[in-house]
């Protein structure tokens, strides 16, 4: 585990994406520039809406499928980056074990 989390690892790509792609950049908690892309995945929000159902919680008050790209991108021009031209395939997810 790495700060909490646990590893799911499966054999198989879980969700395969080839959709619209959008980076953005959000402000963490410690106030560094997070660069993530962002994508349309009826995949992912079903995903989502799973674990949801499940009794996973959130922090955010809108879920937005994405992908972390770095944690501290400092001042990056996000409007000048490529795109991805490949499908991003899903290996692993993160999770916190759920609190009783």
């Amino acid at each position: 585990t790495e700060n909490g989390f646990k590893l799911n690892t499966y054999a198989e790509p879980l969700i395969i994406w080839n959709y619209t792609f959008k980076f953005s950049q959000w402000i963490t908690k410690q106030g560094t520039n997070c660069l993530v892309l962002n994508m349309d995945s009826p995949e992912l929000e079903e995903r989502h809406m799973l674990a949801r159902s499940m009794g996973a919680s959130h922090e955010w008050k809108v879920f937005e499928a994405h992908c972390t790209l770095s944690y501290d991108c400092g001042d990056v021009d996000i409007y000048n980056l490529q795109h991805p031209t490949f499908d991003i395939e899903v290996v692993c997810e993160r999770y916190h074990p759920r609190k009783e």
